[in-house]
């Protein structure tokens, strides 16, 4: 596997972590490009920019509808890079706490991200994921 490779998986991890962590903005903010640009494709919405995406999706979502979220990789991520920009696709399972009965909530999906090199330091610029079909 190359260096930029484990880079790439490294910051996947962050990612996961800033999932599992909704309510600290600081974790999303290290890895995501911080423009108008960056977007997200989820199940409940579409966001654009990076405001929104902190806004509507990592508090709104995340951390004001679960508790205790845990997402998990469940499988190998695959990773293309071409130059600047990399594509990282993997199936995952999100488990948490839903906040306004304490239930317990399991989703699965599989996602696609897209990644932007600017300088040396790797930004995550895309995400699209949705559930896996019934």
């Amino acid at each position: 596997m190359s260096a930029t490779s484990e880079n790439l998986l490294h910051l996947v991890q962050r990612y996961r972590d800033s999932i599992d962590h909704a309510e600290n903005a600081c974790l999303a903010a290290q890895i995501w490009e911080q423009s108008e640009h960056a977007s997200l494709i989820f199940p409940l919405g579409n966001v654009c920019g990076w405001q929104a995406i902190r806004d509507h999706f990592y508090k709104a979502v995340m951390a004001d509808k679960f508790t205790q979220r845990v997402l998990t990789l469940t499988t190998t991520p695959r990773i293309d890079i071409w130059g600047n920009t990399a594509l990282v696709q993997f199936d995952w399972e999100f488990t948490a706490t839903a906040r306004a009965d304490g239930s317990p909530v399991l989703t699965r999906g599989r996602e696609s991200q897209v990644w932007r090199q600017s300088q040396d330091d790797w930004r995550l610029f895309h995400v699209h994921y949705s559930l896996l079909p019934a």
